[in-house]
């Protein structure tokens, strides 16, 4: 099994993408946030182009088993650290 894991820059990212994104986060949301309702595709794709602020610069990443979607990390990195520099540890 290869696990693949690669930046997920949303200025770049294809509507496929997007899909892969909210399919992963979708799974993930109804154990994660039982309280809320479900992610919709659209808060998705908007959260990822304009990020809170607050937070300063967000990474991404997207992680891929058996070229199939299964991950997604998203760190908001210090404003004084380069957005190079940021891992997703």
């Amino acid at each position: 099994m290869t696990i693949e894991v690669h930046p997920f820059d949303p200025a770049r990212a294809a509507d496929a993408d997007f899909d892969d994104y909210h399919r992963v986060l979708s799974a993930a949301h109804p154990v994660d946030k039982p309280e809320l309702p479900a992610i919709t595709r659209k808060a998705v794709v908007g959260t990822l182009r304009r990020p809170i602020p607050e937070f300063g610069p967000v990474r991404h990443w997207f992680a891929r088993v058996a070229a199939r979607s299964s991950a997604s990390r998203s760190r908001p990195c210090r404003r004084t650290t380069t957005p190079t520099s940021c891992s997703p540890t």
